[in-house]
């Protein structure tokens, strides 16, 4: 009864039978009749009495309006990469410009609480996904990363590994070629996702937080497939949205700073097994 239930008092179900208003027939209604009899005399409050005599059975129409079921796919390095973004900024008086990283703060970030800024009071996160990969070049960025999926996790996170890939690069300045690693699989683990759980009726809105274009034809496919299912982009801070992104999507909203203020996870951790997680950053 916690999604919200609408529960009509009849003393004949008859008399509703091809009245009912066209909301308890959504796809998201679950109705089912039940006979109660009652042992007091006096009637519920908020029920009709019933005629005199005592005790009757009474017949009632429930009608549970369940939330929407909503899940986020999040872009883990598209977002971590805006917190980590250097933006220019000027102090007063002065005429050269400055960088710095105002949302490095905020790394440690609530992931499902941030996601629930964006739902309606008819609506609940039924999962949440982070896509993501390890820097495993870098023991020191693994430590810091597995750290903050475990908290994530502790939150019901569900983490979706890919992958560094290696490839040759060639200099056209300095004549050489150098190794860069760039990031494999998260765009298609997410595709994966959206299109599978789409198939499969696991949501109604999915929840993209990213602004990577790679994820349209996805989208795309959702929205011809499952034209029912809502897509809604959310932006992460200090990126830009593609105008094809947006004009695929049902909706778009941006992650500010406030979001990132008010949704962050507690310094400390406490794991169900008794041990604990130390925030890096406090």
């Amino acid at each position: 009864m916690d999604s919200g239930c609408t529960i009509i008092h009849l003393y004949n179900l008859s008399l509703i039978r091809g009245h009912l208003p066209a909301y308890f027939c959504s796809p998201n209604a679950l109705h089912f009749f039940i006979r109660v009899a009652y042992n007091h005399s006096i009637p519920p409050h908020g029920f009709t009495p019933w005629p005199p005599g005592g005790s009757s059975p009474r017949d009632f129409y429930v009608v549970c309006i369940m939330k929407s079921r909503v899940i986020a796919f999040i872009d883990g390095f598209n977002l971590y990469h805006a917190l980590d973004q250097r933006l220019p900024y000027r102090i007063s008086g002065a005429q050269a410009f400055n960088m710095h990283s105002p949302y490095q703060q905020y790394k440690w970030l609530d992931l499902q609480k941030l996601c629930s800024c964006f739902l309606t009071s008819q609506e609940e996160l039924s999962a949440t996904y982070y896509f993501t990969s390890l820097a495993y070049w870098s023991p020191e960025k693994v430590a810091r990363h597995t750290r903050y999926i475990a908290a994530l996790e502790h939150t019901g996170v569900e983490t979706v590994y890919g992958s560094f890939k290696e490839k040759d690069v060639y200099c056209t300045q300095c004549k050489k070629i150098f190794k860069k690693r760039e990031e494999k699989r998260t765009d298609v683990n997410i595709a994966i996702h959206l299109l599978g759980l789409a198939h499969a009726n696991v949501y109604d809105r999915a929840l993209l937080v990213t602004g990577d274009s790679d994820l349209i034809p996805a989208v795309e496919w959702v929205r011809k497939q499952h034209p029912e299912k809502r897509m809604s982009v959310i932006v992460p801070i200090a990126r830009p949205v593609t105008k094809h992104l947006r004009q695929v999507a049902n909706d778009h909203s941006k992650i500010k700073e406030d979001h990132l203020r008010r949704c962050q996870l507690p310094s400390v951790v406490h794991l169900i097994d008794g041990s604990q997680i130390l925030s890096p950053y406090s």
